[in-house]
């Protein structure tokens, strides 16, 4: 998990939090990793449910600060997508140029996305053809990738390298030009992320502490409980809301590296 840009205390024109998604190893951790320190880094191991980064930019004279959500592709892991899409504002669906399948699942990604999205939503979503440097294996053509993307109605194609960095921040920021078109300044009464009530590290901090208790006393903690312990921490009331889907979040992304299996409402450690 990183942190860049990501300070409680700055101000920011706008806050957006989006969804990387797609199926498994198709190169979206290499992808965040290259956007977010600028290093190329092979040896990613996949995500397990969910994993988050934060990084600030500036797009066309505006600070924003974004929250990028990497979505693990494995079908076990595809019942939680709905709950990391609430609260999201853009998205972005990545598939690999050398391999047709993964672009041929797009319908089965958008359909689980756009359940998620209200009508009223501006939510754009682009499509990412990654591995762009591997133009002799390439399976899926420009000229296709432009057409799938067209005849889904998305708002933009752009094909990348995390190996050599090409079009990298320009995807982020084609994005983020396109949320920035539709945003309106968060309404009176309506909660900000929790990370930016508490900041990151706060959250991560109690979520860590539990995490290590736990794991090394019981065989699995619960959502129900998990909730209860973490709002107890942050000095949040219990009946309150708000921010039950993100601590729940937050605690799959944070213990993947102990966790053996996860259910809707269960992490089970090793």
């Amino acid at each position: 998990m990183n942190t860049h840009g990501g300070l409680l205390n700055e101000m920011y024109d706008a806050t957006f939090k989006i969804i990387v998604f797609g199926d498994p190893n198709i190169g979206k951790e290499t992808l965040t990793q290259r956007f977010l320190t600028n290093l190329f880094v092979s040896d990613q191991t996949m995500t397990i449910g969910v994993d988050f980064d934060v990084k600030s930019l500036r797009v066309d004279g505006q600070k924003v600060k974004l929250q990028v959500w990497d979505f693990g592709g494995e079908e076990r892991f595809r019942f939680l997508l709905p709950t990391y899409v609430r609260g999201a504002r853009g998205g972005m669906f990545l598939y690999d140029i050398t391999n047709y399948s993964s672009i041929a699942h797009i319908d089965d990604w958008l359909s689980v996305i756009r359940k998620e999205i209200r009508a009223e939503d501006v939510f754009p979503i682009i499509i990412v053809g990654t591995r762009a440097h591997l133009v002799n294996d390439r399976e899926v053509s420009s000229a296709d990738g432009i057409k799938i993307a067209k005849s889904r109605g998305v708002n933009g194609f752009i094909e990348v390298s995390a190996e050599t960095g090409e079009n990298v921040e320009k995807a982020f920021k084609a994005l983020t030009r396109l949320m920035l078109g539709g945003y309106k300044p968060r309404e009176v009464g309506v909660r900000p992320a929790i990370i930016d009530k508490f900041g990151l590290e706060h959250v991560k901090e109690s979520i860590q502490r539990y995490l290590n208790l736990k794991s090394k006393t019981n065989k699995q903690i619960t959502r129900a409980r998990t909730i209860i312990a973490i709002k107890k921490s942050l000095k949040i009331a219990e009946k309150d809301k708000s921010w039950d889907d993100e601590i729940w979040a937050f605690t799959i992304s944070l213990s993947k590296s102990i966790c053996k299996r996860i259910t809707p409402k269960t992490i089970y450690f090793r």
